[in-house]
């Protein structure tokens, strides 16, 4: 109660209540998470208010991945490359005539060990396998995310992020968006309305469709609601507010899982090049 009388907050006692280090606090401020004053000699200090709000806000945040763990669960848990390429969550027949399929492998890249003629038959490969959207998931190489965003307050924004798991490009239209899909292979590209709703909404229905970075997901981000929900599900991946941050997309690609590494899968690994 002696805390709640307070109606301002150092970074010290905010990171009390909230059982952190003082460090995360200041990360949380400096991404914009936290809102928070300086005073005159430089220190921050943060409204209680404010505090309780962002503390509310995590809560629902964990109560939606619990729910999402626990529909990842009755689901099967973690994803196999064809499950992870899986077209509106249907098995290509193109991967159901693949051995890594037939043979039910956990790993498709392990079978080039083998010898590419005993049936991988590479449908997705289109170069090295760090190119590859599910392989850099399972070998814990960083998600590359490709921004689409005319706001440089947003690009700021991610760049400044600590976000070593996460390897971010940026396109400011559809012409740079679909030569970075080419170029960069992102696992996920976010989309952000900042104009003309049509065009973005016909952007987004091309990248779904594009074919040259395999399961690569599409991720929407709208300032209003009714935008959102225009979009058919199964295109989206996930929906962010208009101004996101690195944690916002962590927690759409954690929705996402696949078969985790282990120490059988790196001795293993092989890092083949076709072309």
């Amino acid at each position: 109660m002696a805390a709640k009388a307070k109606a301002w907050l150092t970074t010290g006692q905010a990171a009390g209540i909230c059982h952190v280090e003082r460090d995360t606090v200041l990360k949380w401020i400096k991404c914009g998470k936290l809102p928070a004053e300086r005073t005159a000699g430089g220190h921050y200090r943060i409204a209680r208010p404010e505090l309780d709000r962002f503390l509310d806000e995590r809560g629902r945040a964990a109560v939606a991945a619990g729910r999402h763990k626990a529909q990842e669960a009755s689901a099967g848990g973690p994803l196999r490359c064809w499950e992870y390429l899986a077209e509106a969550g249907r098995t290509r027949d193109e991967c159901k005539r693949c051995a890594v399929y037939r043979v039910q492998a956990t790993r498709c890249f392990e079978l080039l060990r083998l010898g590419c003629e005993l049936g991988h038959r590479r449908l997705f490969c289109q170069g090295s396998c760090e190119d590859c959207t599910y392989y850099r998931r399972i070998m814990k190489l960083p998600t590359r995310v490709l921004v689409v965003t005319r706001k440089e307050s947003q690009m700021r924004r991610l760049w400044r992020a600590d976000a070593d798991d996460l390897e971010f490009r940026f396109a400011r239209n559809g012409y740079e968006a679909a030569r970075q899909v080419g170029e960069f292979h992102p696992a996920f590209v976010v989309v952000q309305v900042t104009g003309n709703e049509a065009e973005a909404r016909e952007l987004v229905h091309c990248l779904a469709g594009d074919t040259r970075s395999p399961g690569m997901r599409v991720i929407l981000a709208a300032g209003r609601r009714e935008t959102a929900e225009e979009y058919r599900p199964r295109i989206l991946s996930g929906i962010l507010r208009e101004e996101f941050d690195a944690e916002d997309i962590r927690e759409i690609v954690a929705r996402v899982p696949v078969e985790a590494e282990t120490e059988r899968g790196r001795l293993q690994i092989v890092q083949p090049r076709f072309g």
